[in-house]
């Protein structure tokens, strides 16, 4: 079974977005979309599957933080 995450990443044609799965809110972002990189350092690609995945990873490993940084109006 798939880990449910709170935040999720979505791809619209010029920008990445995280959504909120709890409020159902949207936040665009424009920065971090050269920030991951593999195992062995090389940069992973924006747009394609792993790299969406790994980005929604990354923001649900302290949910507190993305949430802080992206809802904080909210909290």
């Amino acid at each position: 079974m798939a880990r449910a995450y709170r935040f999720r990443v979505i791809e619209y044609f010029s920008y990445y977005a995280v959504r909120d799965t709890w409020s159902g809110k949207e936040h665009a972002m424009s920065d971090g979309v050269e920030c991951l990189f593999t195992k062995t350092g090389r940069s992973m690609r924006p747009g394609s599957e792993y790299f969406r995945k790994a980005w929604e990873k990354a923001l649900n490993e302290n949910s507190n933080d993305t949430a802080e940084a992206y809802f904080n109006e909210e909290r």
